[in-house]
């Protein structure tokens, strides 16, 4: 399968409803005040993120809220994007800390229109890699 017919596949099996649609906007804006009280109401108990079970998930995302709190942000910007790595053209957020500027990008896994999977991705355009469409000499990584 040429890149083009796996980016349409990928975007075809992405596609979401209106209610998932409310949902990610409502789960990106708890991740966006950190507020993980709102995620804990939001996340699917029956949902395994970055493969493992919701509760462990909020633990490492209550961590990673925190080492954002140590550096003096109270809020994360937040950008869409996809990702140009092993999940290709997956949709997902880049987060930004609003004193830090450090970064952090989650995928957002859609399948048959629901939320199926939430986890870090280390290759989102705009923060780990810029877009392989523009030429550069540099590698990525």
């Amino acid at each position: 399968m040429n890149r083009n017919n796996q980016r349409k596949a990928s975007e075809k099996s992405q596609e979401w409803n209106d209610i998932t649609e409310i949902l990610i906007g409502k789960i990106v804006t708890a991740f966006a005040e950190m507020d993980i009280e709102k995620l804990v109401e939001l996340l699917d108990e029956e949902i395994e993120y970055q493969d493992t079970g919701k509760w462990r998930f909020l633990a490492i995302i209550k961590k990673q809220f925190q080492n954002f709190k140590k550096e003096g942000d109270t809020y994360l910007f937040q950008q869409p994007s996809r990702c140009l790595g092993c999940s290709y053209g997956r949709f997902g957020f880049v987060f930004t800390g609003n004193e830090s500027m450090k970064m952090w990008s989650l995928v957002f896994q859609i399948e048959n229109g629901f939320l199926t999977d939430i986890y870090e991705c280390n290759m989102m355009e705009g923060h780990h890699v810029e877009n392989i469409n523009e030429s550069s000499d540099e590698l990525p990584f």
